[in-house]
């Protein structure tokens, strides 16, 4: 009881501090349920922000209750380095965007134009470029990009199964394992959900969030601003079946899970809870719209 008092408190604190962003997260908040509610999805978005704001307050307690030694971050050129995560950023836009809007059809799209764009993904999307200038060039260590395993890991269990507790209650029908199972397999199905989605999407928040917070020296802005970054990528992909503006909705839906992961990351300084939440993430609990 005592560490939910103080993570009570520190919330309450952070949004004292932080009125622009609360402002802003309300705003969205209340603009996901609105759309729900046109939609015919208000239990489901109910019980999918109920879920985010249950696991962020247990990742709130077990901080509390077990705070890791490391309270900031040993970033070695901030200025360079926002400047090459801007630079990867825009490549990723561009290589989505190529992927899935410029280039309707795939499979029979010509072999140069292919392999530009699957260069352009490896390099900037999973992402190649950033472990070679951070390991190669830069020379820092994994514990510095939080790649360190500690404690924190066992979080995840908890967290995942809230979650999926939350998906059978309020969207059974969105709970996606069977079928992804049965037509990928289970090692497709662990290729796609970690090492094509989880580690290079955690890995790349953990530094733009980092960097961020030292350009504003402020965490919330940094979270945030992250966070939408993130959902906004996803938005050429959504595209596929959709228009701009449903694929614009549909990413802002996924927000709110995306700054869990960001949350999860800032309090225990690894990316490893949020991977191991990321890559399980087939419960559709945040596929709203």
């Amino acid at each position: 009881m005592n560490h939910l008092m103080s993570a009570c408190r520190v919330w309450l604190k952070l949004l004292q501090n932080n009125r622009s962003v609360t402002i802003i997260l309300t705003g969205i908040t209340t603009l996901i349920l609105a759309i729900a509610w046109q939609q015919f999805k208000m239990i489901h978005a109910l019980g999918y922000l109920a879920a985010m704001l249950l696991v962020a307050l247990i990742v709130e307690i077990v901080y509390q209750r077990y705070p890791l030694a490391t309270t900031s971050w040993l970033i070695q050129n901030n200025k360079q380095e926002i400047s090459i995560l801007i630079m990867v950023i825009a490549m990723q836009w561009i290589a989505t965007l190529g992927r899935f809007v410029w280039v309707a059809d795939w499979n029979h799209a010509e072999t140069p134009i292919r392999l530009t764009l699957f260069i352009m993904m490896i390099l900037f999307i999973y992402p190649v470029f950033l472990l070679i200038y951070y390991f190669a060039i830069a020379r820092y260590k994994p514990v510095q990009l939080g790649l360190s395993i500690n404690k924190s890991m066992w979080i995840s269990l908890p967290v995942i199964a809230v979650i999926a507790a939350f998906s059978f209650l309020v969207a059974p029908e969105s709970i996606r394992f069977a079928t992804l199972y049965e037509s990928h397999g289970l090692l497709q199905l662990i290729l796609l959900g970690f090492l094509t989605a989880a580690l290079p999407e955690e890995f790349i928040r953990l530094l733009l969030q980092t960097r961020l917070a030292k350009v504003f020296r402020n965490n919330a802005w940094s979270w945030l601003i992250t966070g939408l970054l993130w959902a906004a990528i996803h938005i050429p992909n959504f595209h596929q079946t959709s228009n701009w503006q449903n694929a614009t909705v549909t990413a802002l839906a996924i927000l709110p899970i995306g700054l869990l992961w960001g949350y999860s990351t800032h309090r225990f300084k690894s990316i490893w809870p949020s991977v191991i939440i990321h890559g399980t993430n087939l419960w559709g609990l945040h596929s709203l719209f």
